[in-house]
């Protein structure tokens, strides 16, 4: 009995799988015709090849092909960071755009996607997977840990835990693309961690929380005017 039942929940599983995976590829192929992103029609197949396949295949071919010489250091991986400083100090030599070239196979277009693998090889060789990876991995369960430390979870909140949150859909969208170090060194998640750390800053020194006999008043009106400045 127990097995028979163990059985029947295997396939209930297997079952809600595979309408969550067609459910999301119809998902995607509503989103892409209503942003348009698509100027061709395409089959399910096709459609689905190119969301979940694409990637690989786009860097299966990039690597059978010679990569060019990178002129700045980590110039594919770090593209951002160096847009940012382009714009801040007018450094001319940063401001470029990164190289993606559009793909098509077998005349399906799999358009400039690839994993997060193309601009580490692209820069540092595949030498440069190890450590880059390294980092990403760190970076998750080093702070995944401290919150499991903790030992009222329910009530922590604080700055670890808010980029914590901004960039945790970024792990899962390495397959398709450098998503971790791209938000990680952008110009507006450069602002908004800057911003993050004032505010933080300031309600741990109290300026912001003030302790009174009974309960804690919170200043909304000077954290409404943070918030303002940093959307500016």
């Amino acid at each position: 009995a127990q097995k028979g039942s163990y059985r029947r929940g295997n396939i209930k599983l297997f079952a809600k799988m595979l309408f969550s995976a067609v459910a999301v590829v119809i998902f995607f192929m509503v989103v892409r015709e209503a942003i348009g992103r698509s100027t061709t029609s395409y089959a399910w197949y096709e459609t689905l090849f190119a969301y979940l396949g694409a990637p690989f295949l786009n860097l299966d071919s990039s690597l059978q092909e010679k990569l060019p010489e990178t002129t700045i250091w980590g110039q594919e991986t770090f593209g951002y960071l160096y847009s940012f400083l382009a714009s801040q100090f007018g450094i001319d030599s940063l401001a470029y755009n990164l190289d993606l070239p559009f793909r098509t196979h077998n005349g399906i277009n799999t358009g400039n996607v690839y994993t997060m693998y193309y601009q580490f090889i692209y820069d540092f060789g595949y030498l440069g997977i190890v450590p880059l990876t390294l980092i990403i991995a760190l970076f998750y369960s080093m702070i995944y840990r401290s919150f499991m430390r903790r030992r009222v979870q329910s009530r922590y909140f604080g700055i670890k835990l808010i980029i914590y949150a901004y960039l945790f859909n970024d792990i899962l969208m390495l397959t398709f693309s450098n998503r971790f170090y791209e938000n990680l060194l952008r110009s507006d998640s450069i602002r908004f961690y800057f911003w993050l750390f004032i505010v933080c800053f300031a309600i741990r020194k109290g300026f912001l929380v003030y302790r009174d006999r009974k309960k804690t008043v919170r200043n909304q009106k000077t954290m409404k005017r943070l918030l303002k400045i940093y959307e500016a």
